[in-house]
């Protein structure tokens, strides 16, 4: 049976999946099996993408300090949010 099968049917310990081809023949490593393997995680190891970057201190300062009127549109809607 092969790695791909058995990973399939719910097998995730690579040490457990390199000992059942160990025996069928297999002549390399484990460190390979874990590198084969490691090929069909999905969702691990990425970062999320991160979220837009905060205003500084100095630029939520300075909208607080200015007055409404004299206030970029878009530095409003910052405030606001």
């Amino acid at each position: 049976m092969s790695l791909r099968t058995r990973r399939n049917d719910g097998e995730r310990n690579a040490t457990q999946l390199f000992r059942e081809i160990q025996q069928q023949g297999y002549p390399g490593g484990e460190l390979a099996v874990q590198r084969y393997l490691r090929r069909f995680r999905t969702g691990r190891g990425h970062a999320p993408h991160p979220g837009p970057k905060p205003p500084t201190v100095r630029q939520v300062t300075s909208w607080i300090m200015t007055h409404p009127d004299h206030l970029d549109p878009r530095d409003a809607a910052k405030l606001r949010d």
